[in-house]
């Protein structure tokens, strides 16, 4: 299986790889794990977030031919389903 990658760059100055083995999946954050503070830049950090997550998850739906459950234990479960290969 390949490696899939994916990185994103995020309100703030911060950058998120996404990266899938085929058995396990990590993220890597730059420059380190967010401490965001105030709530209105939360919000839009985390809708950039989650918008690069879905796209790396349609990726792996898309390669493994399967839809993907999202669930977060701070937000609600979210389906990715596969794309359309080229």
């Amino acid at each position: 299986m390949n490696i899939i990658k994916h990185a994103a760059d995020l309100p703030l100055g911060y950058r998120v790889e996404f990266v899938w083995t085929g058995d396990k999946m990590r993220v890597e954050w730059l420059p380190a794990v967010p401490a965001i503070r105030s709530r209105r830049a939360w919000n839009k950090f985390r809708a950039a977030y989650n918008a690069a997550r879905r796209d790396f998850m349609k990726m792996i739906a898309t390669t493994t031919a399967g839809s993907i459950l999202i669930a977060d234990i701070d937000g609600p479960m979210e389906i990715v389903r596969p794309g359309t290969k080229h």
